[in-house]
C-alpha cells in the first residue's frame, strides 16, 4: 500500500530507501536522513526542532532546504535492539513508521482528516534487517492541540465547551471509518486556531480498521478522550458533549442511547493497556 501510494522511489547518500509522494520531496527527505543518521546526542542542524522524544523515537519539525518557509514533521524510529528489528521485519504494517504511514493513508481514504503523508523511508543494517524507520508528513502549522486550547481557556466554561464540540467530528469520523485509533487524547486532536470546526487527528501507529462502524469503539474512544479532559472540564460538560456525539451518529431510540451511555461511563472509569484497547471491536 505505501509503495503504491507514494510512487517516487529514491535512495539517498545516507543509504535510506524512500517512497515519496513526488520528486519535490527528495531534498526534504535527504535532510531528514542526515538527522536520522547522526549519532544519538548530536547537535541538531539549524532548522530542526524537537517536538517530542521518547526512548528510541523522535518527532521533529524540520525545514525543507529549498524553501525555508516550508516545514514538515518527521517521525524517526531507531530500532535499537535486535528484537525490535526482527519484530518490524515480521510484523510488517503493524508498527513503527511503516505502520503509521499505512494507517494514515487508509484513514485519509476513509474520509478522516489527517496530515498528508509525504514519505516513508528505511535504512538497513549490515545484516540486511531494517534498523531505522522514518515517516515524513504534513506540518499542520495553523493548528493547535485540543489540550493546549483547553489549558489556555480553562477559566471560561463556554469556550471549553466550544473546544470540545470542535473535537466531536473526529469521533463521528472514526466511527464511520470503522477505526479504532486506541489513543485519541487531547494532544492527538488538533483544531485550526482560526476555525475550531476544522479538526485533524494524529498518531495512527497502533490504529486498527474494521469493515463496519462499531458503537463499542465509539463509546471507548469518547471515554478515553474524556478521561484526559477531566482536568479542565467537569462531568456535566462531558455528559452534554457525549449526548451530542451520540445524536450525531444517528442513535435516537432511548434504549440504544442508554446502552451506549452506560458503555461510555464504564470505559470512562477503566484504565486499559494498549493490548486491551486494540482488542475492542
Amino acid at each position: 500500500m505505501v509503495a503504491e501510494t507514494l510512487g517516487h522511489r529514491h535512495e539517498d547518500r545516507f543509504g535510506t530507501v524512500w517512497h515519496l509522494a513526488d520528486r519535490d520531496m527528495v531534498t526534504a527527505a535527504e535532510f531528514v536522513s542526515q538527522v536520522a543518521a547522526a549519532p544519538p546526542g548530536s547537535i541538531l542542524p539549524t532548522g530542526v526542532e524537537i517536538l517530542r522524544q521518547r526512548g528510541s523515537r523522535r518527532v521533529l519539525r524540520m525545514t525543507a532546504r529549498e524553501d525555508e518557509q516550508a516545514t514538515v514533521v518527521a517521525k524517526i524510529f531507531r530500532l535499537s535492539s535486535l528484537y525490535r528489528r526482527l519484530r518490524h521485519q515480521f510484523a510488517g504494517y503493524n508498527r513503527f513508521a511503516l505502520g503509521e504511514a499505512a494507517n494514515m493513508i487508509t484513514a485519509a481514504g476513509r474520509g478522516l482528516d489527517v496530515p498528508r503523508v509525504y514519505g516513508y523511508g528505511y535504512t538497513r543494517g549490515r545484516s540486511g534487517i531494517i534498523k531505522t524507520d522514518v515517516l515524513i508528513m504534513e506540518d499542520l502549522t495553523s493548528c493547535v492541540p485540543v489540550g493546549e486550547l483547553l489549558e489556555r481557556h480553562a477559566a471560561n466554561r463556554d469556550t471549553c465547551e466550544e473546544i470540545l464540540n470542535g473535537s466531536a467530528r473526529i469521533f463521528t469520523g472514526l466511527f464511520r471509518a470503522g477505526c479504532n485509533h486506541i489513543d485519541v487524547n487531547p494532544g492527538a486532536i488538533l483544531l485550526d486556531r482560526d476555525n475550531w470546526t476544522k479538526a485533524f487527528l494524529l498518531d495512527f501507529e497502533h490504529a486498527t480498521f474494521h469493515r463496519m462502524p462499531s458503537l463499542e469503539i465509539l463509546a471507548f474512544e469518547a471515554a478515553y478522550f474524556s478521561r484526559s479532559c477531566r482536568r479542565w472540564v467537569d462531568k456535566d460538560m462531558i455528559d452534554r458533549w457525549f449526548a451530542r456525539l451520540v445524536e450525531a451518529t444517528g442513535v435516537t431510540d432511548p434504549g440504544g442511547i442508554k446502552v451506549l451511555t452506560d458503555r461510555f461511563r464504564r470505559y470512562l472509569n477503566r484504565i486499559m493497556s494498549r493490548r486491551e484497547r486494540r482488542k475492542i471491536r
